[in-house]
């Protein structure tokens, strides 16, 4: 007679993405942001996902990568040329070079390994999640993948 209800969560809740890959040229801390390096050399469908892959290395981002890059955010710290958990998308604490606000978006830092306040035309890779005053790890909302478009 009466279906049962059931009752949803409130807000959103984004897929998160954690993936294994290689710290490429130098080592990475827990929440800094790097790119893929998509300058690896890949010769046949065997060399996908070893460490000599650019489907698998993650390196410091540049200024091209702000506008064409494919990142992610360290979940632990990491040595050079060792595999760790990256987040490529969903909520993640990240460090956010401050002064930003929540709603905020956030691109990546060139000299920093962080993300920052959004440059005119570079990609949004993140929304600020909370306040923060200074440099230190915070909470977004990351998309390293598509990002959410261009600022």
């Amino acid at each position: 007679m009466f279906e049962p209800s059931v009752q949803h969560p409130l807000g959103v809740n984004p897929v998160r993405l954690t993936v294994n890959l290689v710290a490429g040229s130098s080592a990475f801390q827990r929440g800094q942001v790097g790119v893929l390096d998509l300058s690896g050399v890949v010769s046949d469908n065997n060399d996908i996902g070893k460490e000599d892959s650019g489907l698998s290395m993650i390196v410091a981002a540049d200024a091209t990568d702000q506008k064409f890059g494919i990142a992610a955010v360290a979940v632990e710290s990491i040595a050079q040329s060792v595999a760790g958990r990256w987040v490529m998308t969903g909520e993640v604490d990240a460090i956010v070079e401050g002064p930003a606000q929540r709603g905020d978006f956030l691109t990546l830092g060139t000299t920093s390994r962080s993300l920052v306040p959004s440059v005119d035309q570079a990609k949004v890779f993140a929304v600020c999640l909370e306040d923060q005053a200074g440099t230190g790890l915070t909470r977004v909302l990351f998309e390293g993948v598509h990002g959410f478009g261009q600022d």
